[in-house]
């Protein structure tokens, strides 16, 4: 993926959605956020799959706003 993104000269788009229970923690979202530094796309949007109908929790999600609104990256959040 880092190698498309430095040859790649249009609009690089990513987006993740999390589960709560499987990958909701915030070892996870350090990591992913560590990853999209590198990475560095035009735009990366977070999404809540609301696997087996749970919602991700509220503190985790705001977690997660706060640690990826440090990165200058356009983060639109669907959760």
């Amino acid at each position: 993926m880092k190698r498309f993104r430095r040859e790649y000269d249009g609009t690089f788009e990513l987006d993740t959605r999390f589960l709560k229970g499987i990958n909701d923690n915030e070892r996870n979202v350090d990591g992913l956020k560590e990853f999209m530094k590198d990475l560095n796309p035009d735009k990366y949007y977070i999404f809540d799959a609301k696997y087996k109908d749970q919602a991700l929790d509220k503190d985790f999600v705001k977690m997660l706003k706060r640690k990826f609104d440090e990165l200058p990256v356009e983060t639109e959040y669907n959760v």
